[in-house]
């Protein structure tokens, strides 16, 4: 009976550090899952970012393209047979 007393507390004393690990584990999860959470949203915002930057960069480059094909017609006109000085 003694024998059987001490097994039972040895179990109850490991189940006891189960559970602990486990609760441990479960707010480690928890914490992770509010970081990636957190970093899932930078990396978010940052690519709209970008994409917005990128936008710009490709109406600008757009723009500048229109006036320097406008410059080269415009030159053009000016010498149509393309002589060099």
């Amino acid at each position: 009976m003694e024998r059987g007393n001490e097994l039972m507390d040895k179990i109850q004393a490991q189940n006891t550090r189960m559970e602990a690990m486990f609760e441990r584990q479960e707010a480690m999860f928890g914490d992770f899952k509010v970081f990636m959470r957190e970093i899932t949203l930078r990396v978010e915002r940052g690519g709209r970012e970008m994409v917005r930057e990128l936008r710009g960069l490709q109406d600008e480059t757009k723009a500048q393209t229109r006036a320097l094909l406008l410059v080269i017609d415009r030159m053009d006109r000016l010498d149509p047979g393309g002589s060099v000085a």
